[in-house]
């Protein structure tokens, strides 16, 4: 990759040492909420078929098997290709490498060394998330085939279809849009809840979808999503000043402005409002809109090159709140809700520490 003035783009030390980081957390982890599940499933691939999980997941898990790899080395390999699948855009898009990464760190990558088919299914949409800058139908149809590769590891995956909708042009009628769906997809929640429960078509789905959230739960997840909103339209707000315009594209062949981008990802966030029907159900569905909070952090990190501290009163205010965001949500979500099953099984129970105690 190039930049504006033809230099290779290449990722900082501190970049590849904090991925190094998170990939032995990863691969390296040996137990979790979720670890007896997925180890039992891997360990038994050949009693089990598609039908038991997602045909993406059953592949990747039957390949590794057949190669004699134990889960662990399967791990290692999993959650290195999703890293280089999100490191790839990062690279595109972020002028400080290391903090986007540190950010996603924060949140949301602990939840998903449990949550393993829903981190390649989010690796894979970061991926293809480019795709939806450019207005040509094939970069288009590349962005369709990603998102049913995602939808072949966790079948939630399906939803981001509808950012296809980010090509209407005024941001106007995208909030329209999104807000109209929401509120009659509310009232009309058992239609909804029909539809998908014959496309996902796996009983734990149907069981999330017969569920009812609490009003105020749903009330303060908008009021969290609002707020990613508010956020990432101040950064595209910037990004449309001169003093942001050119940057890179992965091939050095063209330059996109960065503020096309940043508009992208707000886009991305309005119409992310419309998982809201499916948060209103249930919890679990959180998923739908955190994965997109690692887009959201490398438009973030457009206004924090490395080494350049603000003077400006505005940009260090929202820098305080996007922390503030940033670890609110790893509080709240993490911390409170699930630190024995996620937070401390993570930084206590990993290979590489047992290698090391030895």
């Amino acid at each position: 990759m190039h930049n504006e003035k033809g230099i290779e783009k290449k990722f900082s030390l501190s970049f590849i040492f904090l991925f190094i980081i998170m990939w032995l957390l990863f691969g390296g982890n040996t137990w979790n909420a979720d670890y007896a599940n997925y180890s039992r499933l891997y360990n038994d691939i050949s009693e089990f078929s598609s039908r038991n999980t997602e045909v993406g997941f059953y592949i990747f898990s039957k390949i590794c098997s057949l190669m004699g790899l134990s889960y662990n080395t399967f791990l290692m390999i999993y959650s290195l290709v999703g890293m280089l699948l999100i490191a790839s855009t990062i690279k595109k898009y972020s002028n400080n490498d290391t903090l986007a990464l540190m950010l996603i760190f924060i949140f949301p990558f602990l939840i998903d060394i449990v949550q393993i088919r829903n981190f390649m299914a989010m690796a894979i949409l970061i991926y293809s998330i480019p795709y939806l800058v450019s207005g040509k139908l094939k970069d288009l149809l590349k962005y369709i085939f990603f998102i049913f590769l995602a939808f072949c590891f966790h079948k939630t995956a399906l939803f981001y279809l509808i950012l296809l909708l980010t090509k209407i042009k005024s941001i106007r009628k995208i909030i329209f849009f999104s807000f109209s769906f929401l509120i009659v997809a509310l009232i009309g929640k058992s239609a909804i809840v029909s539809v998908f429960s014959q496309i996902l078509n796996l009983e734990r789905y149907g069981v999330y979808l017969s569920n009812s959230e609490s009003p105020v739960v749903t009330f303060i997840l908008f009021l969290y999503i609002f707020t990613n909103i508010l956020l990432i339209g101040y950064v595209a707000r910037k990004m449309n000043t001169n003093k942001y315009k050119e940057f890179s594209d992965s091939y050095g062949l063209r330059k996109y402005d960065q503020g096309k981008f940043a508009n992208l990802i707000l886009k991305i966030n309005i119409l992310g409002t419309i998982s809201l029907v499916f948060i209103s159900m249930d919890i679990n569905f959180l998923r739908l809109f955190r994965n997109l909070i690692p887009l959201n952090l490398i438009v973030f990190t457009m206004m924090k090159p490395r080494n350049r501290f603000t003077t400006n009163l505005n940009e260090f205010v929202h820098s305080i709140l996007f922390f503030s965001l940033i670890i609110i949500s790893n509080i709240v979500f993490i911390v409170l809700l699930s630190y024995d099953e996620i937070l401390y099984p993570v930084f206590v129970h990993n290979i590489i520490f047992e290698w090391l105690s030895r």
